[in-house]
């Protein structure tokens, strides 16, 4: 049985997952005559991989439902008023200590936790001191994501003005939305934003989001990377990895004094983490012609392999997938080629060819679109892609 019914999440139940729990993609799945449901771990050749080992092709699959899991415990928020009177102090010594500054990030903290089953959570604490108008923008949160992958949660928002009153956001104020685009890029991708009311030079804003791919495109891939400054000042900036503990996290760090680069390793209830923890960091001033902040800032990136192997295996497979020579092409390249003469005149009529008659235009709508590009006749005939469309139809036109 083909395929019939795919649903999705609309924008008024997806209130109800943000602030209720982990949404989980279920299969409903026919096997002859009979039904059954499991609950979808991946998505691998063109089958669904199920939680209890079965690999079902994708034609046999009737429809895919989204149910909710709720896990209080993962997303509990406990604030203590010690702490916010702490970070006050924080605030107050970096205004002091950079008067001119747009604002003090009192909280820059950020931790990954990758579950047994593949899937992982985000979740980011803030805490700023807004000192000029600059940095009224702290006040806006928007959180990308992709309904089919993952889930965003706002467990906090909200403000304190010079008089100590409090203001939280409300989720009634809450808008969901498809992102501006330019003209040569669309995706299926959603926006959840909120602005963070009574913000004003001198508030504190605070606020904590996670973000929980339930269905990531491959769960063995998991490459978690943090920066550690900003163009403000930045009072504590810190980053936790949490793994399963019979795995190992391979790590590179950038810009990072050496009595700061190796982490804090601790292994308890299961899990593995990793934490790093830097205070105190100046603001990067702009220059002229200077490098990428991100060329700049100290940074982590980490992964679970120790090589690119995996990764460059598993876009190969989709890459080849779409380089397929059809009668369509090949009479393109003839077509093309015509006055060429030698294999480099062939190859530059082919290049100028992908380079002045395929127009740039992204179109991302899934994980395979979005790595490996479409399908290289797609693309001629489409007259449209963007960069590794071209390179795919390129390559595929170089093999005729």
């Amino acid at each position: 049985m083909k395929a019939r019914n795919i649903s999705v999440i609309s924008s008024a139940l997806l209130f109800f997952f943000i602030f209720g729990g982990t949404a989980r993609p279920e299969l409903i799945y026919t096997i002859g005559d009979n039904k059954a449901d499991g609950v979808i771990t991946s998505f691998r050749d063109d089958s669904f991989i199920l939680d209890n080992g079965d690999i079902l092709p994708r034609e046999s699959v009737e429809k895919i439902i989204f149910t909710e899991k709720r896990d209080r415990a993962e997303s509990a928020v406990e604030l203590k008023d010690s702490d916010m009177e702490w970070y006050l102090t924080l605030a107050g010594d970096g205004a002091r200590k950079y008067p001119d500054a747009g604002g003090i990030i009192v909280l820059d903290s950020g931790e990954y936790t990758l579950r047994e089953d593949g899937s992982r959570i985000f979740r980011y604490h803030f805490i700023g001191k807004v000192m000029k108008t600059t940095t009224l923008d702290w006040a806006e949160i928007s959180l990308h994501y992709d309904e089919a992958r993952s889930i965003p949660r706002v467990l906090l928002a909200r403000s304190i003005d010079p008089e100590g009153n409090i203001s939280s956001f409300s989720e009634r104020e809450i808008k969901i939305s498809k992102p501006a685009r330019e003209g040569a890029f669309y995706d299926k991708y959603f926006v959840m934003s909120l602005t963070i009311p009574s913000v004003k030079p001198g508030s504190i804003v605070e606020y904590i989001y996670e973000q929980d791919d339930f269905n990531p495109y491959d769960r063995a891939i998991f490459e978690p990377s943090y920066f550690f400054q900003s163009t403000e000042p930045v009072m504590i900036s810190d980053m936790k990895i949490s793994i399963p503990g019979d795995s190992s996290l391979v790590y590179a760090v950038r810009n990072i004094p050496e009595l700061f680069a190796a982490p804090e390793i601790k292994t308890a209830g299961g899990a593995k983490t990793y934490y790093w923890r830097m205070e105190n960091l100046p603001p990067v001033i702009q220059e002229p012609s200077m490098p990428n902040y991100t060329d700049i800032f100290p940074a982590v990136y980490c992964s679970l392999f120790s090589d690119w192997q995996y990764v460059l295996d598993y876009q190969k497979k989709m890459h080849l997938k779409r380089m397929t020579v059809t009668d369509t092409i090949s009479e393109a390249v003839k077509t093309i080629t015509a006055r060429a003469k030698t294999p480099e005149e062939k190859a530059a009529a082919l290049y100028y060819f992908v380079q002045q008659k395929i127009r740039y235009q992204s179109i991302k709508g899934s994980i395979s679109s979005g790595l490996s590009g479409h399908m290289a006749e797609e693309t001629l005939l489409n007259g449209y892609g963007d960069c590794i469309d071209k390179a795919i139809l390129f390559a595929t036109m170089l093999k005729t």
